[in-house]
Formats: structure tokens, C-alpha cells, sequence
């Protein structure tokens, strides 16, 4: 934190009376507007956090916030899951990744269950003998490999910009010879470009994610208003998520689509420069499948030749 810097109290972005007035802003937007309203989000703390604080009781019947791709997990197709299993099960290696990783099936079948249809995770591969780990962060997964040296520890790397870039940075300072990662990596703003050209889609606003947005800042997304959709950088306390919602109204209301920042104790408009610096230093943007929906130019992170001997495949 940077000296003077007052400390981050979340109490204060969940205090109740600034909830009910924002939730009363909203309310009165909506009544101004005079019409249902969709927006969007696009990432999966923002739902977690809504469906957590319960904030769709506080918003009109007539004020809709879908959700969108969601987190990194939910859009990492399931051949990245089958080859984290594949390479689980070789002799002498130790699997590593975030612990929600871990459960989510892949298309490979669970052999022996009667059921065709059930598929293996991770979590099944280690009921099968695989050494498979959670871990909280790369460095965690790193210090794994050091305090195993005798095996071969592979990281399967999965997130949006936030988790990517400490992965750069591990890599760019050093990783120990046995530690390599799968790169299940994805950057979010492509999706935005893809999602307003699927058929039906029908959504007046985005609600852009808070953490990847402290990276890239807002440049990625200006294309949004210029067709014709309200934007705003949301962080994720009520507070916050309620402010975003509101902003996206007021921009409904006047008729004028912009790219507002909700979020900038958090967010500066040119992101982060020194972290997208590392970014671009270990990693290069590629086509990438996101489960369920499609293989979307430019949204994947793949590692640069200097820093491809970390590669595990």
C-alpha cells in the first residue's frame, strides 16, 4: 500500500444506508426509463457476489442483470481438463491448480461407472492415484516444485488478466527447472467484441469486471458505446455493484452510451502499465475456445518463445 494511502475498508462499501440509497437510485432510474432493461456482466465474482448479498431482491422486476461467461473456470473448455488429467496420470508428476479447478468435469468418461455419460475432473483422477493439489497462487505452486525436486510439478495455469500477470512475473524472476504450467489462459475484452454479434443478443449494458479492468484499464472496452451499449467498470462489494447498475441506467436514461469507471479507487483508465509490461513480456494473445460458446480471436495467453521451456505440452 502506498504511504498515506488510506486503508481499504470493506464495511464501508456494504455500510446498509448507502445500499438502500443506492438501491432507491436505482429504482428511480428505472421508473424514468420506463421500459425492461438487460445488462450483463461478464465475469463470475460478479455473480458470486450478487447471488452472496442477495442484490437482485433490491433491484425493479423490470431491471434484469444477466450473467455472462463467468470466471475463468467456468470458460475453460473442457480439453484443457483432459489434458491436465492425461498429463496427472504420467509417473513421477504432481498436478497442480486452483482449487475449484479441480472438480470441474472434463469429456473424458469416468471409466467403470455404470453411466456413460459421467465424465472425469481432476479431483476423479486423484481418487485414481494421481497427484493432484490445490494450491492458492503460481508462487505456491513454484514453491511446491522447489520443495519437491524430484518430481516434475505442473501448474495448470487458469485465469483472466489478474491471475496471468503473476505468472509473468514468476516466470520473468525464475522458476525452478521442474516446474511447468498448461496455459488454460484468457483475456476477457475479446469476449465483449464476440458476445453483441451472437444472434438474439439483446442487452442494453455491460457490467465490466473490477480486478482485469485494474490491469487493462478501460481502453479495451471503448468499442462498447460506439455500438451502442452503456458501460461501467464495476468492483464487486454491494456497494459497487449497485453504483455500476445505477450508472448504466443514468446512461439508458439520457440516451448517451459511454465507458464509465464505477470503480476508481480501484481502477485507473490506463490500467496498469507496469503489469501489462510483464504481460506482454511472458505472454502473446491467441485464439481461444471458451467452454460452451466459441473459439474467440486474441483471447488467450500463450507463452512468448523466450519463456516457452516452461511450457509442460
Amino acid at each position: 500500500m502506498t504511504a498515506g494511502a488510506p486503508a481499504f475498508r470493506p464495511a464501508l462499501y456494504r455500510e446498509p444506508d448507502r445500499v438502500r440509497a443506492l438501491a432507491a437510485r436505482v429504482r428511480q432510474l428505472a421508473e424514468r426509463l420506463g421500459r425492461p432493461v438487460k445488462l450483463m456482466h461478464i465475469c463470475g465474482t460478479h455473480e458470486h457476489e450478487i447471488g452472496r448479498f442477495g442484490l437482485r431482491d433490491l433491484l425493479p422486476d423490470d431491471v434484469e442483470v444477466l450473467a455472462g461467461p463467468g470466471c475463468p473456470v467456468c470458460v475453460c473448455d473442457s480439453a484443457w481438463i483432459d489434458l491436465a488429467i492425461r498429463v496427472a496420470e504420467r509417473p513421477q508428476v504432481v498436478l497442480a491448480s486452483f482449487g475449484d479447478m479441480l472438480a470441474v468435469p472434463g469429456s473424458l468418461p469416468l471409466r467403470g461407472e455404470a453411466r456413460g455419460d459421467v465424465r472425469m475432473s481432476l479431483l476423479d483422477a486423484r481418487a485414481r492415484g494421481a497427484d493432484v493439489r490445490a494450491v492458492t497462487s503460481v508462487f505456491e505452486a513454484a514453491r511446491l516444485a522447489a520443495d519437491t525436486p524430484e518430481r516434475q510439478v505442473v501448474f495448470l495455469s487458469v485465469g483472466f488478466e489478474t491471475t496471468v500477470v503473476a505468472t509473468a512475473a514468476l516466470l520473468k524472476r525464475g522458476a525452478p527447472d521442474n516446474f511447468t504450467l498448461l496455459e488454460a489462459n484468457y483475456y476477457t475484452p475479446p469476449a465483449t467484441h464476440m458476445l453483441p454479434s451472437l444472434p438474439g443478443f439483446d442487452v442494453d449494458g455491460f457490467l465490466l469486471p473490477g480486478h482485469a479492468s485494474a490491469i487493462t484499464g478501460l481502453e479495451p472496452y471503448r468499442h462498447l458505446p460506439e455500438r451502442g451499449l452503456a458501460c461501467a467498470v464495476a468492483g464487486f462489494e454491494p456497494v459497487d455493484v449497485l453504483a455500476g447498475v445505477a450508472e448504466l441506467l443514468e446512461q439508458l436514461v439520457v440516451g448517451e452510451p459511454r465507458l464509465a469507471n464505477s470503480s476508481p479507487r480501484v481502477v485507473a483508465d490506463d490500467g496498469n502499465p507496469r503489469a501489462l509490461a510483464e504481460l506482454d513480456e511472458g505472454f502473446e494473445l491467441v485464439t481461444r475456445r471458451w467452454r460452451g460458446i466459441a473459439d474467440i480471436p486474441g483471447s488467450g495467453y500463450r507463452l512468448r518463445p523466450a519463456y516457452r521451456r516452461y511450457r509442460a505440452i
